[in-house]
């Protein structure tokens, strides 16, 4: 009895020790994946079970019912941590033709099948592989044991090893064998595409279980342009890699999302050769009673625009309109551009992106449509081809935030008279008032410690959400409000400003500043 009572006594602290960390998670002062938390979930249901062992040692009558009820807490346990259900049955492949539900296409490929279904809005031709050939090619190649137990050693407060299991992830992903079976489906697809040449090129990105719905992922999965046929297999699994980047994991921890929930479809679209492309906010994301709508437009491709590298022409529509009420230039010295079936940097036309009216009204009233069949605003992607047709290529819902209550207004510090501004006349991509040490980037990514830090760069590159956590605010020189990592600062809160010219002069490394996020402007202290 004497050592059985040591056992429950071994066996009750290792519960509280673990009751601790789960409640430690509970309340949001740390964070982990979900195949770390079955881990403890497995864990605790040994500790008790450990403690049971010894009351029936110590009272066999009196412990008799607690198994069972052990048993019973255990199986409703697991069925909240358990992965979702998925069947590994066709379709592994569909076509953009009819109907899919969107469990199978990811949002992202769903709403494009709605425009073009619902609205014939064009949109380029494509197909989607299913998040169930993701599901496949994880059974079929029998790696998730193997993927469980690299999520499980996941710290997020660990960079360099959260880039080691990051490097062990996508290397697994990026040798999975695909089945004679779904790589015959895809080239049938490939090969159905209508197309003026033979072997089109086409654009391969994400559309995964998640992405574009309550929380955007904008920017944190991997897209590859112009792929030709040989390409195809290896971009695929390019693409489904990416789903574990160091940022795209640390956005689905910091979401509560476990691995499985965000089951990657891969949408594959013909590559548009676009002379001109843009960003459309059907509203004002900073300011939800504001009814306007934002047009920006950039030379080329649209990567460096989403990807934070430029400044955009930026057109203003008021409510109903279809002529800008304010245009607002914008600073591209080069783009993107097909050239001889190579994605390419070159030098820009002069000039602003050379929207015709008739286009400009045409996107207007287009994006308008698209707001109103989904009911809510929207965040748009557009190009303009070499041919002059316009093409949707992306449509997701779009946040907002809610406008200065009455009385408060931009600007309005508590500040002693005379105060200068470090820097003013940036524009406001995500609203709030910070306080915090500059750090340029090489210092903040050399820089020890989770200090939140107002950091001051030329790029904001989205995968930058990786280190959210340390974050109150951030300064760039260029990017715009439709940036992919504008986006993931409005959904954590971070305070962000762009356009900010001379910023990295103005703004040196070490000082204290305060950012005023909604006037768009930065005080000494």
């Amino acid at each position: 009895s004497y050592d059985a009572f040591k056992e429950l006594l071994a066996w009750d602290g290792r519960c509280h020790v673990l009751m601790a960390e789960f409640a430690s998670l509970a309340h949001g002062e740390r964070r982990e994946d979900c195949a770390r938390t079955r881990i403890r979930h497995r864990q605790l249901v040994e500790a008790v079970l450990g403690m049971v062992a010894a009351l029936e040692q110590l009272h066999p009558a009196a412990a008799g019912g607690l198994r069972e009820y052990v048993a019973k807490f255990d199986f409703y346990l697991q069925l909240q941590l358990a992965p979702p259900e998925r069947f590994l049955i066709p379709p592994f492949v569909v076509n953009h033709t009819a109907p899919v539900e969107v469990a199978l296409m990811g949002n992202k490929s769903h709403r494009l099948l709605q425009l073009r279904q619902d609205l014939a809005i064009p949109v380029p031709e494509g197909f989607t592989l299913t998040s169930t050939t993701f599901a496949l090619l994880i059974d079929h190649n029998g790696v998730r044991p193997a993927m469980d137990l690299l999520l499980a050693a996941i710290d997020p407060e660990d960079d360099q090893g959260l880039a080691r299991l990051s490097q062990a992830l996508m290397t697994l992903v990026l040798q999975l064998h695909i089945p004679p079976q779904v790589e015959a489906e895809i080239f049938a697809a490939y090969d159905g595409l209508r197309a003026s040449c033979q072997q089109p090129l086409v654009a391969v990105r994400s559309s995964a279980q998640q992405e574009d719905g309550i929380y955007s992922f904008a920017g944190q999965y991997h897209s590859v342009l112009g792929v030709a046929r040989e390409g195809l297999l290896d971009s695929y699994r390019e693409v489904l890699a990416s789903k574990y980047t160091p940022e795209a994991m640390l956005y689905r921890i910091h979401a509560g999302l476990a691995d499985e929930e965000a089951a990657m479809a891969v949408l594959v679209l013909r590559m548009v050769d676009a002379r001109l492309s843009g960003v459309v906010y059907t509203r004002n994301p900073l300011d939800k009673s504001d009814l306007s709508l934002q047009l920006h437009s950039v030379h080329g491709l649209g990567l460096p625009l989403v990807g934070g590298e430029l400044v955009p022409e930026v057109r203003i529509f008021a409510a109903g309109r279809l002529v800008p009420s304010m245009v607002r230039p914008g600073a591209q010295p080069r783009c993107l551009m097909l050239v001889g079936g190579k994605v390419v940097s070159v030098e820009c036309p002069a000039g602003p992106p050379p929207l015709a009216e008739a286009t400009m009204r045409q996107l207007v009233d287009t994006a308008r449509r698209i707001e109103g069949h989904f009911g809510q605003p929207q965040d748009i992607e557009w190009a303009v081809g070499r041919d002059g047709q316009l093409l949707i290529l992306q449509a997701r819902p779009l946040s907002l935030i809610e406008p200065p209550l009455a009385g408060e207004q931009p600007g309005q510090l508590p500040l002693p008279p005379a105060t200068t501004p470090l820097l003013s006349d940036a524009i406001s991509a995500s609203p709030g008032v910070v306080s915090g040490r500059v750090l340029h980037l090489e210092d903040f990514e050399s820089a020890s410690g989770r200090d939140k830090s107002i950091l001051v760069t030329r790029h904001i590159p989205p995968s930058l959400v990786r280190h959210i956590d340390r974050l109150a605010g951030v300064i760039c020189e260029q990017g715009s409000v439709t940036g992919h990592f504008a986006t993931v600062c409005r959904e954590f809160g971070v305070v962000l400003l762009v356009g900010a010219e001379e910023a990295l002069r103005l703004l040196p490394s070490g000082h204290n500043v305060t950012v005023d996020g909604r006037a768009g402007v930065v005080y000494e202290g």
